[in-house]
């Protein structure tokens, strides 16, 4: 589970996690990330144009609107 879109592009993250029982975490920076990714081109591609700025981005910032703005910041922010 992750807040991709405030890790790629360095802002706060609206969410926030709670676990039930003992877990682990992995960490990794962008840049670690990055490298990860970049060694293979099929995947980087997949993973940076595709999915995060294509889908997952809109959707999430959308989500987000939903949940946190009155319906008159909803449409004031449209126009931004």
């Amino acid at each position: 589970m992750d807040d991709s879109v405030s890790f790629y592009e360095k802002s706060g993250s609206m969410l926030s996690f709670e676990v039930l029982e003992d877990s682990t975490f992995y960490i990794a920076s962008l840049e670690e990330l990055d490298k990860f990714i970049s060694q293979e081109k099929k995947w980087e591609h997949l993973a940076r144009i595709w999915l995060h700025d294509t889908y997952y981005a809109a959707t999430y910032k959308r989500v987000l609107s939903l949940m946190s703005e009155a319906p008159a910041e909803r449409y004031l922010s449209s126009f931004r």
